[in-house]
This record gives structure tokens, sequence and C-alpha cells, in this order.
């Protein structure tokens, strides 16, 4: 099936998308489930994807009627993958037969706590059973994005649907001349995005390549809209995106504009949990009558257990009504003892009782998330959360979607029908979207709602020039190659270097090292490394850290495998981050080390032949990039040889074998 640029009908645009979605999440649950099938509940947590031998041992409701349910375990919980945030199954016996979801909220050596939405009645919690915690499948973002394609195809979004699908060109920006910018360090071209941003109709796109501050950018105008009145929601796919904005918009508590940060607790930025929704409601909701309701709860529960309880086969199909009749009249009923049914009839009045004190409880909360909400300026949530039962009824005047090209479309959709405006901002030139399923990839998937708006209005959209982070060596190969040279180094940083270092290599900003060693394959892993290349990564490293810090470095490989063998050997460096192209997009350092891996006879360059994930690895240095990788391997590829020609010609090249700490 062909890519989509436009739509016939909203019918066509929901099929398609339908048709993707259910791709990719077959193909997400097919994964998992392979995984649980063909390995132990040991060997998946050795592969850090689930936790074993846990022990229930309490439960508890947090301040916004969320049920918290703790395990734990004598032995450690060591390098998993489970984070806090995601989406997990529970279980004891096979997972595949019975499971739970739920998120988790925290995470510790020995421990784990679950959240549950509202929790499961199929769900039997003892101290007897071990349980199991596997990662899998997101049924609720899933879920989030159906609920949004039906609203396209009920014609029900705020966003108008000739623009979504293509029919119609948006009306070029009214220009607003008065704007009385906050930010006074803004350039020349971000003041004419946020000119442009606030005066247009119903779409905008902000084209932010490396360093050239988009989210600075995005906050201005966010700030605008909410001092011109307009209620704003900002969203990202990414929690990471969501938190970097709102650190942002927090520096400015001067002009006293209301925001708050919606979304499960355990994964928002640890800084900025007062400003999350749930610590706003537990600010106000734990007053003297709350802690009276939950003191009077408390005393009715354990009242409660002293009177029998009406099951199915106590009460011999009696109502509750007629049961309590019964105990005013003294006598039994249906072979059932005045006693008994006297105790059943305090039973059910003790149960309604403390149904009505939870009523009162959930009423109140409910009362209060509605009043922080509906006061809220700006809203900050993911993709996915905009679509929460919180949001369902909240209409925004403008959403803005940070980092859009990492988002698949019917992600973007979630927020996107909330408003009649969007402003988009992101980059087609870095890593698309993750996309599991291959034919949903090839049919259309990976491609953004950015990116797909571009090609439709790309006279509503700009590109920001001005880039900050990187020294212009390290800048100009990644500004030919996607940016048409359009990029402009900022004057004070152009030439920023390394100062003090006397090591191994110079201080040229762009080195590239040579080695001709060659990749391995696990067995049974889909990934590769090279150790002989690994030893050349650690060597250097050791090298700076003799006069950097280690939060000053960060180490990309393209390459899982990889990465895990360098983190196994610089485990001992706190602050040293070494992750996955994927892991570093969004981020800088002052050095970074990019650990290519690929070297073999046949000139095979694997998915280095995606440039998106070049075009990122080499453009998160600021002072200093080292490239290490096999030429000969490399040099069979267009883009790779074109790249070390540029370091031998404006940087430093040399060959590995000649390296050694002075």
């Amino acid at each position: 099936m062909k890519k989509r640029q436009k739509f016939l009908h909203e019918k066509e645009y929901v099929s398609y998308f339908n048709r993707l979605i259910d791709l990719e999440r077959q193909e997400e649950m097919k994964v998992h489930k392979k995984e649980i099938e063909s390995l132990s509940g040991e060997k998946r947590e050795k592969l850090g994807r689930a936790i074993t031998n846990l022990r229930f041992y309490r439960r508890e409701v947090n301040s916004l009627g969320k049920t918290l349910v703790y395990f734990r375990r004598d032995k450690e919980i060591k390098e998993s993958e489970i984070k806090e945030g995601d989406v997990v199954l529970l279980s004891y016996g096979n997972p595949l037969k019975f499971n739970v979801s739920a998120n988790v909220y925290s995470i510790t050596k020995h421990s784990i706590v679950l959240m549950f939405e509202s929790f499961p009645k199929k769900l039997s919690l003892t101290k007897r059973h071990t349980y199991r915690v596997d990662l899998y499948v997101n049924e609720t973002t899933y879920s989030r994005i159906k609920e949004a394609l039906k609203r396209v195809k009920s014609k029900t979004t705020l966003f108008p649907l000739s623009i979504l699908l293509g029919h119609e060109k948006p009306s070029k920006p009214q220009y607003i001349l008065d704007v009385k910018f906050i930010n006074k360090k803004l350039n020349d071209v971000q003041k004419k995005a946020v000119v442009e941003s606030l005066s247009s109709k119903n779409i905008y796109l902000i084209h932010g390549p490396p360093g050239t501050g988009k989210t600075t950018t995005l906050v201005e105008i966010a700030l605008q809209l909410a001092l011109k009145g307009r209620k704003v929601l900002v969203s990202a796919d990414s929690n990471t995106a969501v938190d970097n904005f709102l650190e942002k918009i927090s520096q400015y508590e001067s002009l006293d504009i209301n925001y708050v940060r919606v979304g499960n607790i355990s994964r928002i930025n640890k800084k900025l949990i007062e400003k999350s929704l749930d610590y706003l409601v537990g600010e106000m909701f734990y007053d003297n009558q709350t802690k009276n309701l939950y003191k009077e709860l408390e005393k009715k529960e354990v009242e409660l257990g002293k009177y029998v309880k009406p099951t199915p086969s106590l009460r011999r199909g009696l109502s509750d009504d007629e049961i309590i009749k019964a105990a005013i009249s003294k006598r039994g009923i249906r072979g059932i003892p005045n006693k008994k049914i006297k105790s059943m009839a305090k039973y059910i009045k003790l149960k309604r009782e403390i149904n009505l004190i939870k009523e009162m409880i959930a009423k109140k909360r409910e009362r209060i998330v509605k009043e922080i909400l509906d006061n809220a300026q700006i809203v900050f949530t993911t993709n996915s959360t905009a679509g929460s039962d919180y949001l369902r009824d909240i209409n925004f005047d403008v959403v803005i979607i940070d980092e859009s090209t990492q988002a698949t479309e019917p992600s973007s959709l979630i927020p996107l029908i909330k408003a009649p405006k969007a402003i988009l901002a992101g980059d087609h030139k870095q890593l698309p979207p993750t996309v599991l399923s291959m034919r949903a990839r090839e049919e259309g998937l990976e491609k953004s709602l950015f990116e797909r708006f571009m090609e439709l209005y790309p006279e509503s959209s700009i590109m920001l020039k001005i880039q900050y982070r990187m020294n212009e060596k390290i800048m100009n190969f990644s500004n030919k190659m996607f940016y048409y040279g359009n990029l402009v180094a900022y004057e004070a940083n152009k030439n920023h270097l390394l100062e003090n270092y006397k090591g191994m290599i110079s201080n040229i900003p762009i080195t590239f090292v040579n080695i001709s060693s060659k990749e391995q394959r696990r067995k049974g892993s889909t990934s590769i490394s090279n150790k002989e290349e690994a030893n050349v990564v650690i060597m250097i490293v050791n090298d700076l850290l003799r006069f950097y810090p280690p939060s000053s470095i960060g180490i990309i490989s393209p390459y899982q495998d990889q990465v895990e063998l360098l983190k196994k050997k610089l485990k001992m460096y706190d602050g040293l981050e070494i992750k996955t192209v994927d892991g570093f997009q969004g981020r800088e350092k002052d050095i970074i080390v990019i650990s290519l891996v690929r070297g073999n006879d046949s000139n095979n360059i694997g998915f280095l032949e995606d440039y998106r994930r070049l075009n990122v690895a080499i453009t998160r240095a600021k002072k200093k990039l080292i490239i290490v990788g096999n030429e000969d391997t490399l040099r069979s590829n267009r883009m790779y040889r074109d790249l070390i020609s540029y370091i031998k010609s404006e940087g430093e090249y040399v060959n590995a074998n000649v390296l050694k700490i002075s």
C-alpha cells in the first residue's frame, strides 16, 4: 500500500491508520509473547524484561484514587529495562494464561510498586503466592489512539479535518506587530517563528535542527498565548521531552502563569513533582475534613469485620432491603436464624455507610481535579495522556506538540483533536518514530504528522537557523548534508574547544579513529558488537577522564550489544552516559565518543545506512566529537566516505594502533 499524503475523506484516513496501528500492535504483542513463551522467567529477567519471585506485602489508595500495590523480594533487582511508568503484566504462574496490566509506580533494588487505575476484580493478592512482572504492550495508548480515530470518523474533532486530510491550505499568518518578547535573547528567526505561530489560524510548523533552540522558541510561544488568555495544551511523545519543556517554562515564575503537569507521577522528573496534578491535588485534598473522613472509613471497615457478610449462599435469595426488614421483625426467615439475619443487616447498613463516605471522598477529589485543570492556563502531558479521563472533556485553544517527528501520526492525533489550532515542532532529518512492524513502517506509519504537514504546507513553516550547541567544525558536515548549508553557528560558541586537554588525541573539534577490527554476533542476538573497537573506545574514555568529569562525556553506539559491552567495562564511572543513538536524541555533552561497530569483509554497514541516525549521533557534541570505526568497511558507503574525507580535511585522523595514554 502506498504511503499517503492526502486522504479523500475521514473514513479513508481512519481506515488507513487503524490498519497500520493494528499491524504495529500485533507485532509488539508477537515480540513479547514469543519471548515469554520461549524463555523462562529467569532468562527473561536476565534480559531485563521481567522481575520474578516477588511477594505482595501492602496495598493502599493514593490521593487520586489509584490503587498502589507493593511487592518485594530479598534478591536485588539488577539492570532491569523495567522503569517507573512502564506498562507491565502482573501474574503468578503462566503470564500468558493469567495476568493483569498495571503501571510501575516506583522501583528500587528490592521492591516494585504497581499502580492500577482501578483495582482488577480478578486479581487475588496473597502473601502465599510469588508474583512476576513482565514488560508488555501498552494497551492504554492503543485504546486512546482508537478513540481519537473515532473522533475523526464522527467529525467531532476541534482541529479542522480539511487541513488534517490535506484538502485545504491553511491561511497565511496575519502578522501581529505588537509582540513584547519575554525572552530578550531570542534571535531574529526565533522571533519570526513566534510571531508567525501566534498569528497563524490553524497550523504552524517549526523545523528545529540540532541546537537551534526549538524548545526555547516554543516556550516563548506558550507564554505569549497564556498571557493573551488562550488555554494551551503542551504535549510530546516522551515524558522526557514534556519535562524538558516544563523545566524551561518554570524559569518564568514571575509571570504568575498557572500551569500543571498531568501524567503518571512515577514518570515525571522528580524536580518537577510539585507541578504535577497528583501533588497539587494532594495539597488541596488532605485537609482536616478529608482526614476525618478517612478515620471514619477506617473505623467502619474494622467494625464491618465483626458481622456476617451476606454471601449468596447465606442470604438465600433475599435482597438487602428484605434482610433489613426481617431483622426489624425479630424473627428468622427462610430457615436463617434471626441472630444471623441481624448480623447481616448490620453488615449491609455499615457497607452502605462506607460506600457513602467513599463516594464523598471521590466527589471531593473529582471537584479538586476539575478546579485545577479548569484554572490551568497551560497543561503539560504526553501525547497518550492527552486522551486520559482527566482531559477527556477539556478543550483547548491551541495545542503545541514538541518533538513531533519522534511520534507516529496516530500518537500526535490524540492531542491534535483537542484544539482548533496546532503548532508542531521537530526535525524530520533526525530519527523517525520507532515502529516495530516492517509492514507498518513500509506503508507509512514511520512518517510523522509533522513530516506529512511539511510536504503539504511548506508555506506554514519556518526553519530555525542559528545553532547554539556545536563548534562550527562539528556542525558543518551535518549542515551541508542535511540542512542545505542554512545553519549558522552562534558567534560565541562557534570556536569553543576542550580546555586544558593534553591527552592521546588533540583538542581539534572532530577526530576519526580508524581501527581494522571485525564485528561479532552473539548467539541468539539480533544485535552486534566489536570487542577490539570497544577496547579502543575504553582507552580513549579513560584518557579523557584524566581531565574531565564523567558527566561531560557521552558514548554512543548504534548497536545495543556494543552499548551493553561498554557499560559493563565502564560501570565504575558514575555519570558517564552510554546509550544507543535513539537514547541520545535531544541530548548534548561537551564530548561525544561514537563507536560505529561495523567491520566485515563484505563491506556491509547494515542500518548505519539510516542517515538520520548518523545525523543525530554526530550532532550531540559541543566541543569534541570522536568517531571510532573501520574505514575500509565504512568507505563502501558514500555518506560515510564523505564524512571521513571531511574529517581528514577539517579535523584529525588517527590510526588506533598508534594511540597510547601519555
